[in-house]
């Protein structure tokens, strides 16, 4: 865009001139403030607003999701204009947070609360809250990036459990939502009908921003995912109260997980030659890191089924196998 002088938001105009090659005629954003000061008043401040515009956030197998802000028609004008009325305020609960999370992590060492900072900003900053219009609700997806941009690959969701685990708790819960849709055969509603037919958890939904993966097409990771999600699954319990309501939303997946438990069973002690999170290697025959976390899977799921009730048996079942093992 382009504007000078003292332009507003309405005079905004697009840079038309597109797509092109980034060194040709460098688009380059530059502001300028006229900040005056004297001895009377020897300080001032002033602040710009950058925000990303998207029509939809995400394409869940066909249908499109709008920003979690645009869930109620609000344009990016007015989100624009909202922001700036409240920027002050914004400001100061986002200075008191930083203080908060910094002191909460400081006990540990400067560098670790450092550290602390860092990852807090750039793992919220993967994921993308978008407004699901069949459900009225919010689904939360992460982008696996600095790799090939997957949708909410659980591999990647997992080690940032212990960071959401902590601070933010129903929003893994979310992310993890639109997975367990796919894996039940839940995405016909949504425009696209994908039956998923592994007998494992899945790898991911698709490509960045849209979920449209056939199963054959996943990076099969079998005991790796299906040990990751049902893990992450008895964490969220955990935090959320270990008690049935905290387990409720899970009733119509129950099929499908303890499928993915079975999988576990079948394939303990030895994984056989599996893809593991380290992708990179190739698959890694008889992986001991594997097999531990399907042990670990199956006690964490056996404790979330006895939360629930009619699954008792189950649960003992899948807590005496992880023993056995």
């Amino acid at each position: 865009f382009n504007q000078g002088g003292d332009a507003t938001i309405a005079d905004v105009t697009d840079d038309s001139n597109g797509p092109r090659a980034a060194d040709d005629d460098w688009i380059v954003l530059a502001l300028e403030f006229n900040m005056p000061v004297s001895k009377l008043s020897p300080t001032t401040s002033a602040y710009m607003m950058l925000a990303l515009d998207q029509g939809s956030s995400q394409r869940y197998f066909g249908t499109n999701m709008v920003p979690y802000w645009a869930r109620t028609g609000t344009s990016a004008t007015d989100m624009l204009t909202l922001a700036s009325a409240s920027a002050v305020d914004l400001k100061d609960t986002a200075a008191s947070f930083d203080t908060e999370l910094y002191n909460a992590h400081s006990k540990f060492g400067t560098k670790y609360a450092d550290l602390t900072s860092l990852v807090y900003r750039q793992t919220t900053g993967a994921i993308e809250k978008a407004w699901n219009p069949l459900l009225n609700e919010t689904w939360v997806f992460m982008k696996e990036i600095s790799s090939d941009g997957d949708v909410s690959t659980i591999d990647v969701v997992y080690p940032a459990a212990p960071f959401f685990i902590d601070q933010a708790p129903e929003t893994l819960r979310r992310m993890l939502v639109p997975v367990l849709a796919y894996g039940n055969n839940e995405t016909a509603p949504y425009g696209l009908d994908m039956q998923y037919n592994l007998s494992w958890a899945p790898h991911h939904l698709g490509t960045w921003p849209v979920c449209d993966l056939a199963p054959m097409d996943q990076e099969q990771m079998p005991v790796e995912e299906s040990g990751n999600l049902l893990i992450m699954l008895a964490a969220i319990a955990k935090k959320q109260g270990w008690d049935a309501d905290s387990v409720a939303y899970l009733t119509p997946y129950l099929p499908i997980l303890n499928g993915y438990a079975d999988y576990i069973i079948q394939s303990l002690p030895d994984p056989g030659d599996q893809l593991c999170t380290d992708d990179f290697e190739g698959p890694s025959p008889h992986n001991s890191n594997l097999a531990a976390k399907g042990i670990v899977a199956l006690e964490a799921w056996a404790q979330v089924l006895g939360l629930i009730d009619g699954q008792s048996d189950a649960a003992a079942l899948y807590s005496s196998q992880a023993t056995e093992f």
